[in-house]
């Protein structure tokens, strides 16, 4: 099997217009239909920060039972190794690995400590330099990561507009990617994002409890599978814990 796991930072699901019709359409609605697949439109993070979503992902364990319960806590530092992350599943199984993520994060501990052991990373974040040089192979998985809309947010705020650069920015790097590798050679590609996000102007007019409601909490989940070109749309209520599960079943 190969396998391609994009990892989209900070995606809001209800901002998507190929998700939702009352959204705008923006560059990354482009982007996604272009993609194909099943997107989960009810798939919630049961921790809507990088540290503890991606610890969900990696574990399929709830934040108090996985060492990632709070938003300090990274992986590569807390995450629990009484139970096996899908990494080390893969591993197991045979499959090659190679990781695509920005330096930054994970000197910061993205990543459990097994894939710091055990495997190489790249110096320099380039997505055109790292698929041109990807020879994808029969039993491979790729784990990437686009940090693109978050980086947006934080240079231009958290405005509308510093929404639209980031839309521009991740829908840019998508494309390098997909102009550098043919993603139809993929057998599953996953795409998912660990939290949304609230706009300044949202923090101001709505009520503080909001906070942490869907704007954050509903993220972006799609999955995949070859030659599957046109999108379709799951409601069925699922969590980023399930991403596991999913992946044990291929």
């Amino acid at each position: 099997m190969k396998i391609l796991i994009l990892f989209t930072d900070m995606i809001r699901q209800n901002r998507l217009s190929v998700l939702n019709k009352n959204s705008i359409s923006n560059d990354l609605d482009e982007v996604i239909r272009n993609i194909g697949g099943t997107y989960y439109s009810n798939c919630y993070t049961p921790a809507p920060d990088t540290p503890r979503s991606l610890a969900t992902v990696f574990s399929g364990l709830e934040p108090y039972f996985n060492g990632c319960d709070r938003h300090t806590k990274w992986p590569q530092h807390f995450l629990t190794e009484n139970e096996t992350n899908i990494f080390q599943m893969f591993h197991e199984a045979g499959y090659k690995l190679d990781f695509l993520s920005d330096p930054v994060e994970r000197r910061c501990g993205i990543f459990p400590q097994f894939v710091v052991d055990n495997y190489s990373h790249n110096d320099k974040y380039s997505v055109d330099g790292f698929f041109k040089n990807l020879n994808v192979e029969d039993k491979h998985l790729i784990f990437a990561c686009f940090p693109h809309f978050n980086w947006s947010l934080s240079a231009f705020g958290a405005s509308t507009f510093g929404e639209k650069k980031g839309y521009q920015n991740l829908s840019s790097a998508l494309k390098v990617m997909m102009r550098s590798v043919n993603i139809e050679k993929f057998d599953h590609l996953f795409m998912f994002s660990d939290h949304g996000f609230k706009l300044s102007y949202e923090l101001r007019t709505k009520p503080s409890y909001s906070i942490l409601d869907e704007d954050r909490t509903n993220v972006l989940f799609l999955h995949k599978q070859k030659n599957q070109k046109k999108i379709s749309v799951n409601p069925s209520l699922c969590t980023l814990l399930d991403l596991k599960l999913m992946f044990s079943e291929i």
